[in-house]
């Protein structure tokens, strides 16, 4: 199941509505060369067991615990149960959890290949529950025909760049110096690009 516009198709699997591909249809280029479907675009870790300490290391990143070694429960579209898709505005995708319902609203905007990508989770039980989401969780970018030369901002500097596999950002990105929240890979041969911008205003 796909949307598309002149710049940009956004194609999930019609079985467990996990995401299979981001494509820029203006130079034909594969996003996600190294995805794997399940595992993308979200990753949800349910009921926290501890709280996790957070540390800097030499190169000024945030260090903490992997969620996953915390949490009851690791949530990803692979473990879900999709229960519905409506495609009257852009793309809704509604996942079963393990007592909570996920909902996945995609949508292009007036620009073209900008899109809108939002995430609604809702406690479906009568216990209060905690989560830490990763959103948008995406795995296998890969840009252009050599993608070992990508290049990417780094999260936690403002805007420098680095080789693109120069650091891991890791589930919580990298922003331990500034709350701008924001990320961009690209292939300087090719001119392909991935760019993305955080607007939570619950995050602040």
């Amino acid at each position: 199941v796909a949307l598309e516009d002149t710049s940009c198709r956004i194609e999930f699997d019609r079985d467990n509505g996990g995401l299979r591909r981001i494509t820029n249809r203006l130079l034909g280029d594969e996003c996600l060369q190294g995805g794997r479907p399940g595992a993308m675009p979200f990753r949800i870790y349910a009921d926290i067991t501890k709280k996790f300490d957070i540390a800097i290391n030499s190169k000024f990143q945030l260090v903490f615990e992997d969620p996953a070694t915390i949490c009851k429960t690791t949530v990803q579209p692979e473990n879900c149960r999709l229960i519905g898709i409506d495609q009257r505005d852009g793309l809704l995708l509604r996942y079963q959890g393990q007592g909570f319902e996920v909902r996945l609203h995609v949508r292009f905007t007036e620009r073209a290949g900008n899109s809108e990508w939002s995430l609604r989770i809702i406690n479906t039980g009568n216990t209060k529950r905690e989560f830490l989401v990763c959103f948008p969780c995406l795995d296998g970018v890969r840009l252009g025909r050599d993608p070992r030369q990508n290049l990417a901002t780094a999260m936690d500097q403002g805007g420098v760049v680095v080789s693109a596999w120069e650091r891991d950002g890791g589930v919580l990105g990298e922003s331990n110096q500034i709350s701008m929240q924001w990320h961009a890979i690209w292939d300087p041969i090719t001119g392909s690009a991935l760019a993305l911008i955080f607007l939570d205003p619950d995050v602040r």
